[in-house]
């Protein structure tokens, strides 16, 4: 190789960049540093190569293309042409992707649609209807206290009348609809916001808690089941529970619960578990 195309090139801005702020010459070092930046911070973190020896990180929502060419310079030197893993989201077609890949079960159209780097769950507010149910009820008591009162037995409603006055009554049971209310969607809010599940590049990872948090990952190469668990109700509004275990795990490791239309979940999980396959392969 001649000294010009081993002379240090330029940095893209924004990208990162080795140590003294050069390109990285090593890409195993560049793709573990993607990595470890992506586990950090939460984004997508991608090698970018500036020519066939030379490596920066990138941020992007998807992968980039290594050049403006299209080909992707590998370690050893080898290209290869732009691929599912390489291509913008919204140019990619049927047969930029390998024989059996989940696209082809799917859809492409589903697959651009919710295939995003960095998705982010977290449970349906449909799965949340016996709270909401709860929340109505705690309404019509607090906007119809006398028919509420009305509804009650005779008898109930004469020892009521002996022991409060009529304004006192109607405001109690105001009082207590508001309560019902607030229980009802204070819950909600709880269970919303409790729970949050993420398909990042490289691992599935669910964190729970509000304040003090625990989070637990799996790489994709390490999922060996998972199974979508729905009961009637769930199936006709369209939410329920996505469980996945990895190898030597007992039972499921992360339940990501009260998914909306856990079926398109499936759908990205099994598109990220096949590119991880096939980035394993291009590696070997």
């Amino acid at each position: 190789m001649s000294a010009t195309a081993d002379a240090p090139l330029p940095v893209p801005e924004g990208a990162v960049a080795g140590s003294g702020g050069l390109p990285f010459t090593d890409f195993g070092a560049a793709e573990s540093k993607a990595a470890h930046l992506t586990a950090q911070t939460g984004d997508a973190w991608w090698v970018r190569a500036l020519s066939p020896s030379q490596f920066v990180l990138v941020c992007s929502a998807v992968a980039p293309a290594a050049m403006s060419t299209g080909v992707l310079d590998m370690a050893d030197g080898s290209s290869t042409e732009d691929d599912f893993r390489t291509k913008p989201l919204d140019e990619l077609q049927l047969s930029d992707f390998p024989d059996g890949h989940p696209v082809h079960r799917f859809g492409l159209g589903q697959y651009k649609r919710f295939a995003k780097r960095n998705f982010k769950f977290k449970p349906s507010y449909r799965s949340m209807w016996p709270l909401f149910v709860l929340a109505a009820i705690g309404g019509l008591f607090y906007a119809f206290p006398v028919a509420v009162i009305t509804l009650l037995p005779e008898d109930a409603v004469h020892q009521l009348l002996t022991s409060f006055d009529q304004v006192t009554l109607i405001s109690g049971v105001e009082k207590v609809g508001i309560a019902i209310a607030a229980v009802g969607l204070g819950k909600a809010f709880f269970e919303r916001h409790y729970r949050r599940y993420f398909l990042m590049p490289g691992f599935v990872k669910a964190e729970q808690g509000i304040i003090a948090r625990k989070s637990t990952k799996i790489a994709y190469l390490n999922v060996v089941n998972y199974d979508v668990q729905q009961n009637p109700i769930a199936r006709i509004l369209n939410y329920g529970n996505l469980e996945l275990s990895s190898a030597g795990s007992d039972g499921s490791e992360i339940n990501m619960k009260n998914l909306f239309s856990p079926r398109v979940v499936e759908l990205v999980l099994e598109s990220r578990m096949e590119e991880a396959r096939q980035a394993g392969r291009s590696k070997r």
